[in-house]
């Protein structure tokens, strides 16, 4: 792999020149044209950079370390790492690939008369197609997948033992400990996209595999523990090696109804099912947030345009296309978020009487603003101490030092004045989804800040006193899984809790717990003069009205 030394203060970061790039790529039919079109944009920018720097382009395989796909990402795995295809060509070659294996359906019935899924369309036509791919990158496809040669990228596939519905990762180089499938070029590409329903499953000796994306559809998962084998297989801690960790999707899918008719079952609702990736990249990015903060794991994903892209629906390239212009546009060519305006529900006016709090605020705008700010925070203290108080003035202190920072008010005391904040929020920002009869405004708002184009926020819980409410209790009335599952996490974003219970302020945000105590007997007599001057001002104003009434 060619690496570029980044330019520092001091000594360079060894993991800056020395450390591995990763790349996964997830699974979703023709959708992986969003995959190369957002892949075709970053190394698009990577190689103007190097023309500025006098250096010739490169292609992935001369930048990533490790490439893994599932599925239609084990396809464009292969093609970008193991056959060392540019991004330009594998989008040509993907076209013309996707147009020549979907045109043509075998069955109309999903379901045989004995019951048994039987294949859409041809398998026969993928291994040509497959094969012919190869050739022209002057390989034969039934050459051995790991040929023994070493290569500046190594490059694993998942697929799915049908034995055993467990993930084999199917490789192109040699791992001590780790078994080594004699599968050729050929069988390694049909074995990750052998979906059911659409091809027959692929034989590889005496295994039989079907498509990967039946275990991790978004493999990155499967990428953290191939590349803590290879280096760090004593230890296990990847992430202080890493340079570099992309993840690129297919595009968000949205929710869905589980169809009731069988056909549509198996064809709609069980792709949807097995193809899931929203929820892996949330819990991913929760482990990996200092990776994420510090700009060195990437998640790109086209959020809307692409629900109704079925997997086998070729004829949509320009609708792919256009849905994934705008996303890399602004999110790699700029480097920043697209403008937005800021939104805000403070519920209540501005505490014009606010004295005193000024460590506690100094610490929250700290902890909440800073570099490399904390994710949560809670105030706790006794009831009637003045939290909410507290919270109010950081809004508006944030509202007037951060004009681009949206502040989001949730009143927590109960789960139905909640569930109607939510609501009105969504309702608000008109997000897309809350239509739909199964739609949750948890969630909608909740995916809606984990993507960067929400911009700054901040989202503030008041009066987050039940336990049951956000951890869970069973046969409660409040959420089976609590309400914990649906804070948000974003690079951009921080959320504050106000609670009286300190086990409660601890289990949400574990040690960034700010106390507020009762007020010294200074303030609390600065606080009684200042609303007995305001008494009397007001009420020499009502007497000056009066007289002229």
């Amino acid at each position: 792999m060619q690496t570029q030394t980044r330019k520092t203060c001091g000594d360079p970061n060894p993991v800056d020149t020395k450390g591995p790039c990763l790349l996964s790529l997830d699974g979703g039919g023709v959708r992986g044209l969003s995959t190369l079109f957002i892949l075709k944009s970053i190394m698009d920018r990577l190689n103007r950079e190097r023309c500025d720097a006098k250096l010739p382009p490169v292609k992935p395989c001369e930048i990533f370390d490790l490439i893994d796909g599932t599925s239609t990402g084990g396809l464009l795995a292969i093609m970008l790492g193991r056959l060392e295809m540019g991004v330009d060509e594998c989008i040509s070659a993907y076209i013309e690939l996707m147009k020549t294996i979907f045109e043509d359906k075998l069955k109309l019935l999903p379901v045989g008369w004995t019951g048994k899924i039987k294949p859409r369309f041809n398998s026969g036509k993928l291994k040509d197609a497959i094969m012919d791919v190869a050739a022209r990158q002057g390989a034969s496809g039934t050459e051995l997948f790991n040929d023994g040669s070493e290569r500046g990228t190594k490059v694993f596939v998942c697929a799915t033992a049908k034995e055993t519905s467990g993930v084999t990762r199917l490789r192109s180089y040699s791992l001590s400990e780790e078994p080594d499938i004699p599968a050729t070029i050929c069988e390694a590409a049909l074995a990750t996209s052998a979906a059911t329903g659409f091809f027959d499953p692929v034989s590889i000796g005496s295994r039989c595999f079907v498509d990967g994306a039946l275990g991790p559809n978004n493999p990155v998962d499967e990428v953290e523990g191939e590349a803590s084998n290879i280096w760090c297989p004593d230890t296990g801690n990847l992430k202080p090696l890493v340079k570099c960790f992309i993840s690129i999707g297919t595009g968000n899918l949205g929710k869905r109804a589980i169809e009731d008719n069988i056909s549509k079952f198996l064809s709609k609702t069980l792709v949807a099912i097995s193809t899931e990736t929203k929820e892996t990249e949330r819990k991913f990015i929760a482990r990996w947030a200092g990776h994420f903060d510090e700009k060195r794991f990437f998640r790109f994903n086209v959020e809307q345009g692409l629900q109704n892209v079925g997997l086998a629906e070729y004829q949509e390239q320009g609708l792919i296309e256009a849905a994934t212009y705008e996303f890399p546009r602004s999110r790699i060519r700029q480097g920043r978020p697209p403008s937005h305006h800021a939104y805000r529900n403070i519920p209540f006016p501005r505490n014009e009487g606010f004295v005193g709090r000024g460590e506690q605020l100094d610490k929250l705008e700290e902890l909440l603003f800073s570099p490399g700010h904390r994710y949560k925070v809670a105030i706790t203290g006794l009831g009637g101490v003045g939290k909410t108080q507290v919270a109010l003035e950081l809004a508006y202190r944030t509202q007037r030092t951060r004009p681009e920072c949206s502040i989001y008010w949730i009143a927590a005391g109960n789960f139905e004045t909640l569930q109607r904040t939510y609501f009105e929020i969504v309702q608000q920002l008109q997000l897309p989804g809350l239509e739909d009869e199964q739609a949750d405004a948890k969630n909608l708002l909740k995916d809606h800040l984990c993507d960067s184009s929400a911009g700054q926020w901040l989202l503030v819980f008041d009066n987050a006193d039940d336990i049951s409410m956000w951890f869970g209790k069973p046969g409660g009335n409040t959420e089976p899984c609590g309400l914990s599952e649906y804070i948000p996490r974003s690079e951009t974003g921080s959320v504050l809790f106000t609670t009286c219970f300190k086990k409660i302020a601890t289990k949400l945000a574990k040690q960034d717990v700010i106390a507020v105590p009762e007020m010294d007997e200074a303030k609390a007599t600065e606080l009684l003069g200042k609303r007995l001057v305001d008494y009397h001002v007001c009420r020499l104003k009502t007497l000056w009205e009066a007289a002229f009434l």
